[in-house]
């Protein structure tokens, strides 16, 4: 199995930037660059008031539409598509955040010719709006959350596969044979989510894509948290209720996490200075309606999903490439309630989970937090994602066929 190291510089992939290699894995660490943005928000998220997701970016909600999962129930999915795009990619969003975040993201990779898709998850964003609860909280299981991004980013790989359900736009730019090739792109919990749709179905989605992008990784807890956290749920639920998302909530989450989260950069100005360096970009997340409260049923769910990662089967990645993209200061990666744990435990668990993957790549950030693409030098974080699709879609486009993807 693969080990992570640091190894010296071999190869220079962007201003400030080092490249190293293991067996099967290849690692970079990048430098930050720009300037510190002013102002500083001190205030905490709420819940409360009108729709703020994607509110700076006015054209955000004629950029998407809801979407019908199976006749069950409606998600809000973004589209930020161009014309014959070289490759697609579908973005799996993060806790307590929406899609319309990665609009800056999406823009720059069109720019590359990369179509861009995803949507608000349950208990998120508009998705949350439109099934009227209370933001933080879905009526349906947890276990939906990754079977709506399979459903939907199946749906992209068959619209640009050039199959009988291909649009008319998507036909006109390629033949069956000239597909496009789609990747997934997981950020933080959303990393989690997607990798649960890449095993579902025996891998059905895997089998699918072209590649996996995980972004801001979490760290997978012990069955000791698990265990803790439910036997706190049978506490909790009747106090707060499994569906109600209540004040008192936050300081649960503080207590289990939060708290660990912003210990490395006290004096803290917000509660969310572990996400971002760039002041800015925590306001406008707290100004959006993020970092809201979850409810006991989905906190509940998430345990039982993150706890179980590592034993789903990603074997249907094994010839597929994987990239990893993190901050170096990214709190989330690191053993929690744990003195002296490792700091960037959760590589090697992704290392335990991807052992047999042909190709993994690992890009640390240097400096960076959570959010390496919502941080100083984001542009680089963009361009190195944006190099690392079209550089593995032109390989699958040489190895690319029909068959390929005989298991949609």
């Amino acid at each position: 199995m693969p080990s992570f190291r640091d190894t010296p510089a071999t190869t220079r992939l962007a201003p400030h930037m080092t490249s190293s290699s293991t067996a099967g894995v290849s690692s970079s660490v990048a430098d930050d660059t720009g300037a510190t943005m002013p102002g500083a928000s001190a205030s905490s998220s709420s819940s409360k008031g009108g729709s703020k997701f994607g509110a700076r970016f006015l054209q955000s909600e004629q950029e998407g539409k809801y979407v019908a999962i199976e006749n069950s129930h409606e998600v809000f999915q973004y589209s930020w598509a161009v014309e014959n795009p070289k490759a697609v990619l579908y973005i799996s969003h993060g806790n307590t955040e929406h899609a319309a975040r990665y609009r800056i993201m999406a823009k720059f990779l069109n720019k590359a010719g990369i179509s861009v898709y995803g949507h608000d998850h349950l208990a998120h964003g508009k998705t949350a709006e439109r099934e009227g609860c209370v933001l933080g909280d879905t009526m349906l299981p947890w276990d939906q959350i990754p079977k709506d991004l399979q459903t939907l980013c199946l749906q992209k790989v068959e619209e640009f596969s050039g199959g009988k359900n291909s649009t008319t736009a998507a036909k006109s730019a390629r033949s069956s044979e000239d597909r496009v090739p789609v990747y997934l792109f997981g950020h933080s919990v959303g990393s989690v989510i997607a990798q649960k749709a890449i095993a579902l179905d025996d891998g059905k989605l895997g089998h699918a894509v072209d590649g996996l992008i995980l972004s801001g990784p979490v760290f997978r807890p012990g069955s000791f948290v698990q265990t803790v956290f439910s036997m706190l749920k049978h506490t909790l639920g009747p106090m707060f209720g499994q569906h109600g998302v209540h004040p008192r909530m936050e300081t649960f989450e503080r207590l289990v996490a939060f708290n660990e989260y912003q210990s490395d950069f006290k004096p803290n100005k917000t509660n969310f200075d572990w996400i971002s360096r760039e002041e800015k970009e925590i306001e406008d997340y707290i100004g959006e309606n993020c970092g809201h409260n979850l409810s006991v049923h989905y906190w509940a769910g998430f345990f039982s999903a993150v706890g179980s990662v590592h034993e789903d089967d990603f074997s249907s990645l094994n010839s597929k490439p994987v990239l990893v993209t993190l901050g170096s200061e990214d709190p989330l990666a690191r053993e929690l309630i744990k003195p002296g744990g490792l700091k960037w435990r959760v590589l090697h668990q992704l290392m335990e989970e991807f052992q047999n993957c042909e190709e993994l790549k690992i890009l640390l950030h240097c400096h960076a937090r959570h959010e390496p693409h919502n941080d100083r030098g984001k542009e680089s974080v963009f361009q190195m994602i944006s190099d690392w699709i079209l550089n593995t879609a032109k390989l699958a486009g040489n190895n690319s066929s029909v068959a390929g993807r005989s298991k949609l």
